[in-house]
């Protein structure tokens, strides 16, 4: 083959940099139609209904129509997640292509997807003497988007590229012919290092042996009071 055609021609200096380096490297262009969904449905959500006449940007910033409604601290925890993890976090995964940025957006996604449903949870649970309302629609839309923007997230993280599947199958590959990385790869499988010829172990069981007897010998003759050269 060719170095016109080795598509993997140009990570061949170091093919395991290059694999770490793949996988620091978030490619969200194949995600980019869900993740666009679970971003503009989140920041939709924040001017629908949340609960009655209560708005999402009425719990975000907690205004005297949601204290009227007796908005609970649950659902602000849940607004101000919404907004890092579906909105802020997003934006800065597909502009910076960060691997960290994504994994952090991936928590927050997380985090923020729990509280939704939680939120719908204590919509639905409320005393009967409760002011508010249940969950409207503009709740709704929220904790599915971040679901969508949650599942999309961890498929992108968890799921290796093609790139790296081929870097990945490139080492393999080159370990095997190479030999030194044959015997680094028998290392950090086995913890053995390879010896080369049959003579390197060494049978000194006789050796010790007699050393050892003639230790004995020693310490008898000694306590005997008999010297060893037989003056």
């Amino acid at each position: 083959m060719t170095d016109g055609d080795d598509k993997l021609a140009k990570y061949r200096g170091d093919l395991q940099a290059a694999e770490k380096s793949a996988a620091r490297d978030v490619n969200y262009q194949p995600f980019l139609a869900p993740m666009a969904i679970g971003l503009f449905g989140v920041l939709i959500a924040i001017v629908l209904p949340h609960s009655g006449e209560v708005h999402g940007y009425d719990v975000l910033f907690n205004s005297p129509v949601a204290q009227e409604f007796n908005t609970k601290l649950p659902e602000r925890a849940y607004s101000w997640l919404a907004l890092t993890g579906g909105i802020l976090l997003p934006i800065g995964t597909i502009v910076s292509r960060s691997w960290l940025v994504a994994w952090v957006n991936w928590f927050f996604a997380g985090i923020a997807w729990w509280y939704s449903a939680f939120a719908i949870w204590i919509r639905q649970s409320r005393p009967v003497t409760d002011p508010g309302e249940g969950p409207a629609y503009g709740l709704i839309i929220a904790a599915v988007c971040l679901t969508i923007l949650f599942a999309t997230l961890s498929v992108l993280l968890f799921r290796k590229t093609p790139l790296q599947k081929a870097l990945a199958q490139a080492r393999r590959e080159e370990a095997h012919r190479d030999e030194a990385s044959r015997l680094k790869q028998q290392r950090l499988r086995t913890g053995l290092e390879e010896r080369e010829q049959i003579n390197d172990f060494v049978d000194d069981r006789r050796a010790v042996a007699a050393e050892r007897r003639r230790v004995r010998r020693a310490q008898k003759e000694n306590r005997q009071g008999v010297n060893p050269d037989g003056e």
